[in-house]
């Protein structure tokens, strides 16, 4: 059960009480006041009984729909999440029957950044020209790979145009000129901030693992969105293919 849906049924059930309690008080003050003034004589004990068999069946009816609104409310609580568990285990069942290795997208034919041996750090790569502009309607997201082919970061395209955005706006407060083409892959990984979001946010599978292998490795990290398929499931192999969260979806639904 979801947050919104558990506070949803903690605010039901508060309501169903508090009317119940005012309910009952109701019941109870009726039931003195008619044992009080309904022998006085017979006007005011016609007036009595008249008030008693009329606000009886009116709080019995309040009573009633509160109670149905709780429970019914309760029922639909537990149908939706039946339901929800019943979907996942389905989806969980089709990731299995599929292995990661076939739904993969091969580290040959993938956009990414690589590093070299020279220059590690990726100071001799431009931000701009060998970075952003690799970036499209269909690629957001770039693995960075070192020179042995070893995935070492993720960039996300709002990563790196939150970074560019406030370079800049830092150069306008300076007083400098603005001038982003300057700026290197090193600038943006010596961000503190983004430096541990990218290299944190990568999941590792075997070869021979399944979706639901990788579906599993995805979310046992935050926010991660990204599983790299190596010959030993660890980030000290060199990556033969990746998964998004993107085909674990579309199998999941498949």
């Amino acid at each position: 059960m979801n947050d919104d849906s558990a506070a949803s049924g903690k605010d039901r059930k508060q309501i169903a009480i508090s009317v119940l309690i005012v309910s009952a008080g109701l019941l109870v003050s009726v039931c003195i006041v008619f044992i009080s003034f309904g022998g006085s004589d017979s006007k005011s004990g016609d007036a009595s009984e008249k008030a008693f068999t009329t606000l009886i069946p009116l709080i019995g009816t309040w009573i009633g729909t509160v109670l149905a609104y709780y429970f019914s409310g309760e029922n639909f609580q537990r149908a939706t999440d039946s339901v929800a568990r019943l979907a996942s285990q389905v989806a969980d069942e089709r990731l299995r029957s599929v292995s990661a290795a076939d739904a993969m997208i091969s580290m040959d034919a993938a956009v990414v950044v690589r590093l070299t041996a020279a220059t590690p750090d990726g100071s001799n790569i431009n931000l701009k020209t060998q970075v952003v502009d690799l970036l499209s309607d269909r690629i957001t997201r770039l693995p960075v790979l070192d020179a042995q082919g070893k995935v070492v970061f993720v960039l996300h395209e709002s990563i790196i145009f939150r970074f560019i955005s406030e370079k800049t706006l830092a150069m306008i407060q300076a007083g400098q000129q603005v001038d982003i083409s300057t700026l290197t892959l090193k600038d943006l990984l010596d961000h503190d901030e983004v430096r541990n979001f990218v290299s944190r946010t990568i999941a590792f599978v075997q070869k021979d693992a399944s979706l639901a292998d990788a579906k599993r490795q995805m979310e046992s990290l935050r926010k991660c969105q990204d599983v790299f398929i190596t010959e030993d499931g660890t980030s000290d192999s060199r990556a033969i293919g990746w998964i998004t969260n993107v085909i674990i979806s579309r199998y999941a639904k498949a």
